[in-house]
C-alpha cells in the first residue's frame, strides 16, 4: 500500500509539472518552483546593435495605451483614399490581425502568412523578412525604437531587426505563441505570451540582448491583452483571459495586486490621471486605483467588450466602440454613458484613435470602423458624425496617425490604405 502511495505521489507530481511546463523545458529548475514560474529561454544572438530602447513609435502611440497620437500627426476629418495597396494579407485569417506601426522612417508591419515589411510612406517595399514556422503568422503590431524593429509572432519568438536593412539582431523564445503588441517602456521590452496548456505570462527583455530579466506568475489563463506602463509607480499592467487583471512590479516582476471578474479580459488597458480602465467580456468597463488596486466605478455596456478606452486628453472622456452596435464616449470620473452613435456594427474588436483636430483650435476627432467597411470621423467631444468614409474592405486593426495620414490595414486581401 505504502509503494502505491508512493508512486502515486509521484505520478501527481509529474502531471502537475508537464500541465505548468507541458515541453519539459526544466533548465535545472525544481519541480515545485516550475508549477508557480514559467521557464526562461536564452536568446540567440547574431549581431551586435545597441539602441535607446525608447519607443519613436507601438501600438497605441504611447506606454500608458491612451490611443491618443502625438500632436505631430494632424489628420483632417476629410481624409480621402491616398493609396490602395495589393496584395498584403493572403486571406488566411478573416481579420488582418496586425496593425501599421509608423515612425519617421517608415511603416512596419507584419501580415497572416508570416512576411514582415517595412515600407516608405508612400507605401513602396524597402525590406522584408520572413517569419519561419509561424503558420498563423504575425498578429501584433510591432514596437519602434530608433534603431530597432520588435517583431513577436504566432511562433512564441520575439525577433529583433535592424531598422536599415531588415537584418536579424536576436531572436528569444517567450511562450508558445505571441498575439500581444509588445511595449518599450522604461528602458525594457515587455511581451504578454500564450502557452498551450494554457496559462500565459508577462516578460521583461533586454531591448539590446534580447535576455529575458524575469517572468511574472501564471496569468492562469492566454494573454490577448497587450502591456501598459506606469512610469509613476513603476507597474506593468495586463490582464488575462482567465478574467484576472495584475499589476506586476518593474523592478522584479512580483505580483504588486491583482482582481478578478467574471469574463475574459482581452482589451489593453489604458492609464489617466492615477486610475486604470479596462474591459471584459464580462459586458462591463471598469476604472480601478491605478496605485491600489482599489475599485472606484464600473459601467454595463450591453455587450461584451474586448477593446480598448481611448482617452481624450484633457476631457475626462473615453471612447469606444460595444458589442450592441455603437460607439460610446464615457466620463472617465464616474463612467456615466454621455453620447452614444449608434452604427449597428456588433463586430466590436476595433479601438479608436484619437487625434488633434487642425482644423478646430484645442479639440480632437476620434476614428472608428463602422458598418463593416466604412471609416467614421467623430467628434469626440460629442460624438456627433463629421465623415463617413467607404474603404476596399473591412478592418479590425486599429488605424494609425502618422502626419496627415492615417494608415488601416483591411482584412482578409483587401490589402492596405493610405488616407490623406
Amino acid at each position: 500500500m505504502k509503494s502505491i502511495l508512493i508512486a502515486l505521489f509521484f505520478v501527481t507530481i509529474g502531471y502537475l509539472s508537464y500541465k505548468a511546463n507541458p515541453h519539459l523545458y526544466f533548465f535545472e529548475r525544481d519541480y515545485f518552483k516550475m508549477l508557480t514560474s514559467p521557464p526562461v529561454s536564452a536568446p540567440a544572438v547574431f549581431k551586435k546593435l545597441d539602441s535607446s530602447c525608447v519607443a519613436t513609435a507601438q501600438y497605441r502611440h504611447d506606454e500608458k495605451r491612451t490611443g491618443v497620437a502625438p500632436t505631430s500627426a494632424q489628420p483632417k476629418s476629410g481624409v480621402k483614399i491616398k493609396k490602395h495597396i495589393l496584395p498584403f494579407n493572403l486571406d488566411i485569417h478573416s481579420a488582418s490581425k496586425a496593425s501599421p506601426t509608423v515612425d519617421e522612417t517608415g511603416v512596419y508591419i507584419g501580415n497572416d502568412s508570416g512576411w514582415f515589411w517595412k515600407l516608405n510612406h508612400d507605401g513602396e517595399k524597402l525590406w522584408s523578412f520572413y517569419i519561419p514556422n509561424s503558420l498563423n503568422g504575425i498578429h501584433s503590431s510591432v514596437a519602434v525604437d530608433d534603431r530597432k524593429v520588435y517583431v513577436p509572432t504566432y511562433n512564441g519568438f520575439i525577433y529583433a531587426l535592424d531598422k536599415e536593412n531588415g537584418e536579424l539582431v536576436w531572436a528569444n523564445l517567450v511562450g508558445d505563441y505571441i498575439g500581444a503588441s509588445p511595449l518599450l517602456a522604461g528602458g525594457h521590452l515587455y511581451i504578454s505570451a500564450e502557452t498551450s496548456h494554457p496559462e500565459g505570462l508577462l516578460a521583461q527583455l533586454d531591448c539590446n540582448t534580447g535576455k529575458t530579466l524575469w517572468v511574472s506568475e501564471w496569468l492562469g489563463g492566454h494573454s490577448h491583452s497587450s502591456p501598459t506602463y506606469d512610469s509613476e509607480n513603476k507597474q506593468i499592467l495586463l490582464g488575462a483571459n482567465s478574467g484576472r487583471f495584475f499589476s506586476f512590479s518593474e523592478e522584479n516582476g512580483k505580483t504588486l495586486w491583482q482582481v478578478q471578474l467574471k469574463g475574459p479580459i482581452k482589451g489593453t488597458a489604458s492609464i489617466e490621471d492615477g486610475k486604470i480602465f479596462f474591459s471584459s467580456w464580462d459586458k462591463n468597463l471598469y476604472a480601478y486605483d491605478l496605485k491600489t488596486g482599489k475599485p472606484l466605478w464600473e459601467t454595463f455596456v450591453g455587450g461584451r467588450l474586448q477593446t480598448s478606452l481611448s482617452l481624450v486628453p484633457e476631457r475626462s472622456l473615453g471612447i469606444t466602440n460595444t458589442k450592441v452596435g455603437e460607439i460610446i464616449g464615457v466620463d472617465l470620473n464616474n463612467g456615466e454613458i454621455i453620447w452614444r452613435l449608434v452604427h449597428g456594427d456588433t463586430n466590436n474588436m476595433f479601438s479608436v484613435l484619437i487625434t488633434v483636430d487642425p482644423q478646430r483650435k484645442n479639440q480632437y476627432l476620434a476614428w472608428s470602423r463602422c458598418n463593416v467597411v466604412e471609416l467614421c470621423t467623430l467628434d469626440a467631444k460629442t460624438g456627433k458624425l463629421i465623415q463617413k468614409l467607404t474603404l476596399p474592405g473591412s478592418f479590425t486593426g486599429v488605424p494609425f496617425a502618422f502626419g496627415q495620414r492615417i494608415y488601416i490595414s483591411l482584412d482578409k486581401n483587401a490589402g492596405l490604405v493610405i488616407l490623406e
